[in-house]
């Protein structure tokens, strides 16, 4: 469904409870204060009010455990604070939290790490706070009752600068980075990886093994086996370039903590890529380059499947795939539920 009232470039997105689509910021930077639903039901936007904070162009949004939505930092007429979107009461400005304090006044404005104010990397923890994992070296907890309050947690991570690398929720309250900048003024790719336990008291930072390839603007995805497949990216850590690209997968293994390659793509991607898990268990990696204002050679406006190992027998062919025979309609954030299979 076409949306016109919402210019929705480089605005960041998270999924409602109900499924809908929930989109703020996008194109013009500080100009663009602006929020939509897309309803999959019937295939259609709604422009809901927009920040109360004003323009947000690069920022993160979250969903948080009851419903609402939190989003921060970016290009942004109030980067230093926070919105918070309720479903009825819609946005309001959480002052409790002071991003200027947490990542803008140390490493943003004196230039110590590159692109410090977009995307900021965020998860919501089993205690019901955010973590911010950086990717600048302070790490903090995030509370977003009330007005809002943070702490610094941990040591400072400087070992590099995972900015532009992957980060994803592979089990409970567990976090696994891999790949970004060599540091924070050098674009550089890296291979590096660790890991974050969110669970305990205090998170639990450790390095895992380092993937095989140094990759930026890669896609993580978490596979129904538990593991983490990354694809794409690249050496070089330029943008709208496919120099350096990596064409190989790899597949992080938690119980292990090693990565081992899988199967090539043969189209690059990088900037401005995409993966997805599909319903079918195979994955979609789409996407790269597309400047609006320059469309390069590295612009790939096609997609590509890939089909995990998990999916074929040891000979290569077809696994056989097991069938749902009983679950929930529905499933609430943070309830235990039940699913049988036709296999044991």
């Amino acid at each position: 469904m076409f949306h016109d009232g919402h210019n929705m470039f480089c605005a960041h997105l998270a999924m409602a409870e109900d499924g809908r689509v929930f989109v703020n910021g996008g194109r013009n930077q500080t100009n663009s204060p602006w929020t939509s639903l897309f309803d999959y039901r019937d295939n259609s936007w709604e422009q809901i009010e927009n920040m109360t904070s004003g323009g947000r162009w690069y920022p993160t949004t979250l969903a948080l455990s009851d419903g609402d939505m939190f989003t921060a930092i970016g290009t942004a007429t109030n980067p230093r604070n926070p919105d918070r979107w309720d479903p009825v009461s819609g946005w309001q400005i959480q002052n409790g939290i002071d991003f200027n304090a947490m990542v803008l006044d140390d490493y943003f404005s004196t230039g110590s790490h590159g692109e410090s104010r977009w995307w900021p990397l965020l998860h919501v923890a089993p205690n019901g706070k955010i973590f911010h994992s950086g990717p600048t070296p302070q790490m903090h907890w995030i509370n977003t009752a009330g007005n809002g309050s943070f702490e610094p947690v941990g040591d400072t991570f400087t070992d590099w600068y995972h900015k532009h690398g992957t980060t994803i929720m592979y089990d409970e309250g567990k976090l696994l980075t891999a790949g970004g900048w060599v540091a924070g003024n050098s674009i550089a790719s890296t291979n590096q990886a660790f890991v974050v336990d969110l669970n305990g008291a205090t998170p639990l930072v450790e390095l895992t093994e380092p993937m095989a390839h140094a990759r930026k603007f890669h896609n993580g995805v978490k596979l129904p086996s538990g593991e983490v497949l990354v694809g794409g990216g690249g050496a070089s850590g330029r943008k709208f370039s496919d120099a350096g690209a990596v064409m190989v997968t790899e597949i992080w293994n938690p119980e292990s903590g090693t990565w081992r390659e899988g199967a090539a793509m043969t189209i690059p991607r990088n900037y401005h890529s995409v993966a997805l898990l599909l319903n079918d268990g195979r994955v979609l990696a789409a996407g790269s380059g597309y400047n609006a204002n320059n469309v390069p050679a590295s612009t790939h406006q096609d997609g590509q499947v890939y089909s995990p190992p998990y999916l074929f027998n040891a000979d290569g062919t077809l696994a056989a795939r097991p069938s749902i025979q009983t679950g929930p309609g529905i499933v609430e954030t943070g309830a235990t539920f039940n699913v049988t299979t036709n296999e044991d």
